[in-house]
């Protein structure tokens, strides 16, 4: 799975955040650096929206992610998901670290709460 999504990865496409779903519910130690090799690829570009699923993704990012994160929401071309990305950033840079070493849905649950 992980050859492939390497291949084929678009951000936004239903496919590629399936996969990295199912890798980061694996534990799979690829799938956050997978999730910023897309995220480098797009570099700011084509980033009209960003939706629950990926915002989930973004959120099950281990907290040591957040400097890279941060610069790639500031170069975001559209001001409402650069908006929305560095509420997302700030949000997991504030997450108490048992909640940033959880995995699932407790982290999104979490920022979600934070970010309402």
């Amino acid at each position: 799975m992980t050859s492939k999504l390497k291949e084929r990865a678009r951000f936004n496409d239903y496919q590629t955040i399936i996969a990295l779903t199912a890798l980061f519910r694996l534990d799979d130690k690829s799938a956050p650096e997978q999730l910023m090799d897309m995220l480098r690829r797009q570099n700011g570009r084509n980033f009209y929206y960003l939706d629950e699923r990926f915002q989930r993704l973004i959120a099950l990012l281990p907290k040591s992610y957040t400097p890279e994160l941060r610069v790639i929401a500031e170069n975001m071309a559209y001001e409402s998901v650069k908006e929305q990305m560095i509420e997302l950033v700030e949000a997991l840079e504030a997450a108490p670290d048992a909640a940033a070493s959880e995995r699932g849905s407790g982290v999104w649950e979490w920022i979600k709460n934070k970010m309402s």
